[in-house]
């Protein structure tokens, strides 16, 4: 990445993270980063894809963390919960401390769920636990990307809740949820 837009990019993740997608102009962007107007249009189209490359990155960070969790050798079942627990924590320490107002980060996370409906990292992640899982004979499904696309949906729909609740609380909410559906995808 070159100087300048590295710059660009911090500026757009730190004004994004404090005004919301919404609120932050590019003007802002440019001022702060300390940058010519031009700069801003050779590495990035528009505002939109600018976004995109910080979300994207956050998220990178993200999944590559949970990643190095997913290596574990650990029941099929446990490892779902632990990183669903762990995708939570890592939102709530590394994001949401970073952002000033929870509505900035709802709305953050609503533009990104509207560009990104279906998270193919995670989709991933999660199709290999439950490929894991049957092979092992612990799961019964059919096709384990279907379920994967499910179970990301059902992570999505809940996480605004899960981050806004206590760690334990979040946990036990989680856990209960997850033993339900569990329940059913087992032999």
């Amino acid at each position: 990445m070159d100087e300048r837009e590295k710059r660009i990019f911090k500026s757009a993740r730190e004004l994004f993270f404090r005004y919301g997608f919404k609120k932050t102009s590019l003007d802002e962007i440019i001022s702060h980063a300390k940058v010519g107007k031009g700069a801003i249009y050779e590495f990035f189209k528009n505002k939109e894809k600018l976004f995109k490359s910080v979300v994207i990155k956050e998220y990178d960070n993200l999944f590559n963390s949970l990643n190095e969790l997913m290596a574990s050798e650990i029941d099929p079942g446990e490892k779902l919960l632990m990183y669903v627990y762990a995708r939570i924590k890592y939102i709530k320490e590394v994001i949401v401390t970073q952002i000033a107002v929870r509505e900035v980060f709802e709305e953050l996370k609503s533009t990104y769920d509207q560009m990104f409906p279906i998270n193919i990292k995670e989709v991933e992640i999660l199709g290999s636990i439950l490929e894991h899982g049957q092979r092992n004979n612990i799961f019964r499904l059919g096709n384990t990307e279907e379920y994967a696309k499910l179970i990301s949906e059902i992570i999505q729909r809940f996480e605004m809740s899960w981050i806004k609740m206590k760690s334990k609380e979040a946990e036990k909410k989680i856990e209960s949820l997850f033993r339900l559906l569990l329940d059913g995808l087992l032999v």
